[in-house]
């Protein structure tokens, strides 16, 4: 069995307590003992309380959702947006929401943010699928398919929903004078504990627009500190 540091506190000081127990009573007598007593007692509390937020710790880690992303697809000019989600956590994962914050290829940003809900798809028994109202996954739940659609649902963060879709957001950004423009990937969802909560996806979306406005799933990150050189992924 693997003892923790705490642990190994607790089985220390109990064999520093049962050492010094004959030497307090040379020296100081049954009086002696009491002081230890209480000493001991005090510090057994703390190392119980101690024990007891490490076990609390690791029970709550165990019922939160850990998310993973397999798939991401956008159609129809960045109209519908499916994303595949797993859940390998221990505690679902309730009112998702896809998150997409734009960023200079410096770094700088986000200059915009669009966001919606996250309706999960069901397989039907004929082969087709068919939208949902759920947007929640359970633990042990692997490459559940979810879509946000851009013209109805997601909007930009600074205006109301229904007002600009992902592809004009986008497209205005591009016209900046920008080549190339990039997309932060979030779920942000709501735990077990009713807390809000996010997973932040391992992958970026590089946009550009030559003729037509295009993505790319990519894997630089712009955002993150050892990314931010603008030599790169441009």
């Amino acid at each position: 069995m693997n003892l923790t540091r705490s642990h190994w506190l607790i089985v220390f000081g109990v064999a520093v307590f049962l050492t010094a127990l004959p030497l307090v009573f040379l020296e100081f007598g049954r009086i002696g003992l009491e002081a230890l007593s209480i000493v001991a007692s005090t510090l057994l509390t703390l190392g119980l309380v101690i024990l007891y937020q490490q076990q609390h710790r690791v029970l709550r880690y165990q019922q939160i959702p850990q998310l993973e992303i397999s798939e991401f697809n956008m159609t129809d000019n960045f109209e519908f947006i499916q994303v595949d989600v797993s859940n390998v956590g221990g505690g679902p994962a309730t009112s998702m929401d896809l998150r997409i914050d734009l960023y200079e290829l410096s770094g700088e940003g986000p200059v915009q943010t669009a966001h919606g809900g996250l309706r999960r798809i069901e397989s039907l028994g004929d082969g087709t699928e068919k939208k949902t109202r759920a947007s929640s996954i359970r633990p042990s739940e692997i490459n559940i398919s979810f879509e946000a659609e851009s013209k109805g649902v997601l909007g930009s963060g600074s205006r109301t929903q229904n007002q600009d879709s992902l592809a004009s957001i986008v497209a205005s950004e591009l016209e900046k004078d920008r080549d190339v423009i990039y997309g932060k990937l979030s779920i942000e969802y709501i735990n077990k504990f009713s807390e809000n909560d996010a997973f932040e996806a391992d992958f970026s979306l590089k946009f550009t627009q030559h003729n037509d406005l295009k993505y790319e799933v990519f894997d630089f990150q712009p955002w993150e500190d050892d990314h931010q050189h603008p030599a790169l992924g441009g």
